[in-house]
């Protein structure tokens, strides 16, 4: 989908009305915008989450037939070796 909108003299973009609908953005809703290479990115507030948010639970199959402790004595081991 295009939309296409124009920059104003005061740098003020409008977001389409169908972009707005799709995405649920209301007026006086918190936006971040950022550079991403040439691109610019607008994303909402409150969908934004943190790092640690967003990394919760990656990779948790790898530890699921280990237990946590006896791997980290074994690898502490092997650092006097």
């Amino acid at each position: 989908m295009e939309n296409l909108s124009t920059v104003t003299s005061k740098y003020q973009v409008v977001i389409p009305k169908a972009v707005r609908k799709i995405v649920k953005i209301k007026a006086g809703d918190k936006v971040l915008v950022q550079a991403l290479g040439d691109m610019v990115v607008i994303q909402q507030k409150d969908h934004q989450q943190s790092w640690a948010n967003t990394l919760l639970g990656l990779g948790k199959e790898t530890w699921q037939d280990l237990n946590p402790l006896t791997y980290i004595r074994e690898e502490r081991a092997t650092w006097d070796k």
